[in-house]
């Protein structure tokens, strides 16, 4: 950070960054290549407690956020198409096993409530 940022900062301004117009890529693979000004959009994640507990643990000992390391994590699956095969298959597992869970949590639900 130059002396101008941090003089900015210590005087509670926000410290003016130099724009950086063109990105280095990010992989010697151009299909991992970051694109200039690539818009975001914004998403929910519903996941296991478990598997967000490692996300955020790798996350925080490689200094990263978890929404790159997610952005990483797709462009290295849609680079390697056996990869994300094997991703896929899983995710099918997944959400056949949430299906059915949230089918038996509506039927107890029911169940429940027609005791009453």
């Amino acid at each position: 950070m130059s002396d101008s940022a941090m003089n900015r900062l210590l005087q509670g301004r926000k410290p003016v960054t130099e724009r950086v117009d063109n990105l280095l890529p990010v992989s010697s693979d151009p299909s991992l290549e970051i694109e200039k000004q690539e818009p975001y959009s914004k998403m929910f994640l519903r996941i296991e407690t478990n598997i967000d507990e490692r996300l955020r643990t790798i996350c925080l000992k490689q200094k990263l956020s978890r929404e790159t390391f997610l952005e990483a994590a797709c462009a290295y699956l849609f680079a390697n198409p056996e990869a994300l095969k094997v991703v896929v298959t899983e995710g099918k597992a997944r959400t056949r096993q949430r299906r059915e869970l949230g089918t038996k949590r509506r039927a107890q639900a029911m169940l429940s409530s027609n005791k009453d």
